[in-house]
């Protein structure tokens, strides 16, 4: 059986106050709304693919030329892998890092 989730979950993941607002995000994402009762229900997949779509089309922006690197290491969960790469991008692009206040 197909598991589902309620849309007042979608509404925390998406910080909606409104559910109509959260209704009207899935249809613009083509995410089917399940009736169940008095509950809308939806494919938890489906919204997981609509978040991370809209993360690939903002990686793509901010790293054209590495954003198949950074792709991958998110998939994976390289998280090592993928602070090394956002440092040696850093120490590239000479863009300032941040630096503590504490103890200073």
């Amino acid at each position: 059986m197909q598991e589902y989730i309620i849309l007042k979950e979608v509404s925390e993941i998406l910080q909606f106050k409104d559910k109509r607002s959260v209704e009207m995000w899935c249809k613009e994402h083509h995410i089917p709304l399940v009736s169940c009762g008095k509950q809308s229900l939806v494919d938890p997949f489906l919204v997981q693919v609509a978040l991370e779509k809209n993360f690939d089309k903002d990686i793509k922006t901010q790293y054209p030329s590495d954003w198949e690197i950074f792709y991958n290491l998110y998939y994976t969960k390289d998280i090592l892998g993928y602070q090394s790469l956002l440092t040696h991008l850093e120490q590239q692009e000479q863009l300032p890092k941040y630096t503590s206040t504490i103890n200073s």
